[in-house]
């Protein structure tokens, strides 16, 4: 997670820089997570990991996963057992870093040209 105000750096530390050149937290953790896991689970125990994508902004929770023009509220709510769950945000499973970046680029990517969308429209 990351907090601060705009142009404070939260998406170049998540993200890292654009050519890749210095990864970001969400990239390095991902690959520490499979280093480890390899390393650790020699007998092949299968551990089902899964991907959310989120932004909190205004007080607004939106799935960065779910294209925008699909996107549904997401809410915080507690199930049978009292622990918190996100209703209404995606999960993907996940198999490798490199699909974990793949899955980031491309919400990074729809989310950019929704931003951008944003911005010429109020221009008009």
């Amino acid at each position: 997670m990351a907090y601060g105000q705009t142009g404070s750096g939260k998406t170049h530390t998540m993200l890292g820089t654009p050519a890749g050149s210095e990864l970001g937290i969400m990239y390095l953790a991902a690959a520490e997570l499979f280093r480890i896991m390899s390393e650790k689970c020699k007998e092949r125990t299968f551990f089902p990991l899964k991907l959310q994508y989120l932004e909190i902004y205004n007080n607004t929770i939106r799935d960065l996963l779910c294209p925008v023009e699909e996107r549904t509220d997401v809410q915080i709510r507690a199930n049978a057992n009292q622990a918190d769950v996100l209703s209404g945000a995606r999960e993907v499973e996940i198999k490798s870093v490199e699909q974990v970046s793949r899955i980031i680029d491309e919400a990074q990517g729809t989310y950019l040209s929704c931003v951008l969308q944003q911005i010429l429209s109020r221009r008009d």
